[in-house]
């Protein structure tokens, strides 16, 4: 778990920093700020939806509940969280949270890709074992090494293909929001489609992984946006 939660918080450093950078020097502070935010609401909500998850367990053991390095994490619970905090900021400032949800797509993007990177080297979110020439060598839950799918490699690699793509298309999209939903699209859809590859156990309803079902919700809701703002452009 140490060395996930290494390799999460460099990513979320390396990815804040690069927001930072890139805004201008009026709204570095407040970008800065906002992905700060970000992360607090983050670690509260991705804790307190596993925890809530995983009730009977702790309802016994409360003091358990804020030891996040014994393991224990949502990453549903993490995005709500993230998303109300930079809302709850964005409502302190007095500024619309749209244009901060744009900006943030890089440290968004690069703690994505952190994620599964971590995941790859740890053990989470492993692919089916394949005997294919091209399979990568993954640890499953209990430590295996053979060689798999690579799931967490994509997951990877299209988190950081998102970072450019979103950067292309921020010259066509210029209603707030738009730049964010695109991104959300695309890191949804991906992890929706990689679902489909991996052999980690979790939930399911009606025999979908719940995750999977999540994740094709958010392409659904940030697809419609974008659909809708871009309507509403064009007509104006």
């Amino acid at each position: 778990m140490y060395l996930y939660s290494f390799i999460v918080g460099m990513g979320a450093t390396v990815g804040l920093a690069w927001s930072v950078l890139r805004a201008s020097a009026e709204d570095s502070i407040l970008i800065a700020n906002s992905g700060l935010a970000a992360i607090l609401g983050a670690v509260a909500g991705g804790r307190i939806l596993y925890v809530l998850n995983d009730w009977s367990h702790y309802e016994g053991q409360v003091l358990e509940t804020f030891q996040i390095y014994l393991g224990g994490f949502s990453w549903i619970g993490a995005l709500l969280g993230a998303i109300l905090f930079i809302v709850g900021y964005a409502s302190i400032k007095h500024v619309s949270p749209l244009p901060l949800l744009d900006s943030l797509v890089p440290f968004a993007g690069a703690v994505v890709m952190s994620i599964w990177l971590a995941s790859w080297l740890d053990g989470y979110a492993y692919g089916r074992a394949a005997d294919w020439w091209w399979a990568f060598p993954a640890r499953d839950g209990w430590g295996r090494l053979a060689p798999r799918f690579p799931a967490q490699v994509v997951g990877a690699l299209t988190a950081l293909a998102t970072i450019w793509a979103a950067d292309f298309l921020a010259k066509y999209l210029n209603v707030p929001g738009q730049i964010a939903a695109a991104a959300a699209f695309l890191l949804s859809l991906v992890y929706f489609l990689l679902a489909f590859t991996r052999a980690d156990y979790v939930a399911t309803f009606l025999g979908f992984r719940i995750d999977a079902l999540v994740a094709l919700a958010i392409a659904v809701i940030s697809g419609s946006y974008l659909l809708t703002s871009w309507r509403q452009r064009a007509v104006s």
